[in-house]
């Protein structure tokens, strides 16, 4: 989670735009709530804050009354009103254009042919998100998840494969959001590979693991966090 949020600062840093701004803050209040939320009964967990609240704001464009009142709320997005979704529609362009690393995001929307959708949802989610509604081949060789689970692989160059395990759709799934993010880089200060042996690793639970550790001499800008015990360290990538 650290590491995206870097990411996304350092995309906005040269930005003139005061939404873009407001938005990533908005982004960092929701993760942070919701990793507090989320620590408290599984905190060895890595996610992407951008991917969660993404796609919770494209479901934005089909909520009405109450539930698009809690999820603006939740989202910490009350103050934007019809500036939103362009909003966001820039700053996917912004992630997209990024040339210095590999940085790259996708949204799809699976639909149940069952489930009626309204057109103007589908027409939304393309013009703001340019995500794509596909429908879910109930019926599919290989099972209805391989569909979604291809998707995912082929945006993520394969690095994350099999996210919906077999029987997780069945006839009663109305609506699957996706959203992926990929990004590949090169550090600024490089690691000398020569220099990687193994290391004892303190694991949550109290216990020793030997892993392979990278090892460098250098001044680098950390951040301590006196309550988990723990500093974070800056290494910032080659153009970013």
């Amino acid at each position: 989670m650290i590491v995206l949020l870097f990411i996304m600062s350092a995309v906005h840093a040269e930005l003139a735009s005061a939404h873009l701004h407001k938005l990533t803050t908005a982004s960092i209040a929701f993760s942070q709530k919701l990793y507090k939320r989320v620590a408290a009964t599984e905190p060895n967990i890595v996610y992407s804050p951008y991917s969660i609240h993404s796609a919770l704001t494209m479901m934005l464009l089909g909520a009405r009354g109450d539930t698009a009142a809690e999820l603006r709320k939740t989202l910490r997005v009350t103050s934007f009103g019809r500036s939103l979704h362009p909003t966001y529609s820039e700053l996917i362009s912004e992630i997209n254009s990024v040339t210095e690393v590999e940085l790259k995001t996708a949204d799809a929307i699976f639909v149940n042919p069952y489930f009626l959708v309204a057109p103007h949802f589908i027409q939304d989610t393309y013009f703001y998100y340019k995500a794509l509604t596909v429908n879910i081949e109930l019926q599919a060789t290989g099972g209805p998840e391989k569909q979604v689970n291809d998707f995912i692989a082929g945006k993520t160059r394969n690095i994350i494969q099999d996210v919906l395990s077999p029987g997780s759709i069945d006839s009663n799934t109305a609506m699957i959001l996706i959203n992926t993010i990929y990004f590949n880089g090169t550090w600024e200060q490089t690691f000398n590979e020569g220099r990687t042996e193994l290391d004892d690793f303190n694991k949550l639970d109290g216990t020793l693991r030997k892993v392979e550790m990278m090892k460098t001499d250098r001044l680098v800008n950390i951040k301590r966090d006196k309550v988990n015990k723990m500093d974070v360290a800056q290494l910032p990538y080659r153009g970013i």
